[in-house]
């Protein structure tokens, strides 16, 4: 099964117990969550709460000041878009069992500096901080057995 939603004016949400959740774009909140499926979020400003348990999370996201946004998936790659100019701090959480094999860089890549990368090679766990221009709006990224992308959106 698959949902797919245009452009909206405004807040959406959107659920699922098994399949894939497309939204083409929204001006406020979305919450977006699926059991089994991937999540494609496309041209959202606003905030996101979007979660899946066996599935990837794209998202585009341009968030408003003092919002927060969430996205986690437990079985799947996770990308997040974000302007080069946006005020955010982005708090990461990865855990994957390839961590201690492979360059935690690779897990977790990212278009911005971060100000804080710890890697924790025993338990398979990277947790990471990026700043964005002085900081503001407030998003977490957790993604469980997968890798993590943070791309500068070119909007």
């Amino acid at each position: 099964m698959v949902i797919s939603m245009d452009k909206v004016t405004g807040s959406a949400s959107m659920e699922t117990y098994g399949g894939h959740l497309n939204l083409s774009g929204a001006s406020g909140k979305v919450v977006a969550k699926t059991m089994g499926g991937h999540i494609n979020l496309e041209d959202i400003t606003g905030s996101i709460e979007a979660s899946t348990k066996g599935g990837h999370v794209n998202a585009e996201l341009d968030p408003n000041p003092n919002t927060i946004s969430s996205l986690e998936t437990s079985g799947g790659h996770m990308e997040l878009n974000i302007p080069a100019n946006a005020k955010a701090t982005i708090e990461v959480f990865v855990e994957n069992d390839d961590i201690e094999d492979e360059d935690p860089h690779e897990i977790l890549k990212s278009d911005f500096p971060s100000s804080k990368f710890d890697v924790d090679k025993d338990n398979g766990e990277i947790k990471a901080t990026y700043v964005l221009n002085g900081g503001g709006a407030k998003i977490s990224l957790k993604c469980t057995g997968g890798e993590v992308k943070i791309k500068k959106w070119n909007k």
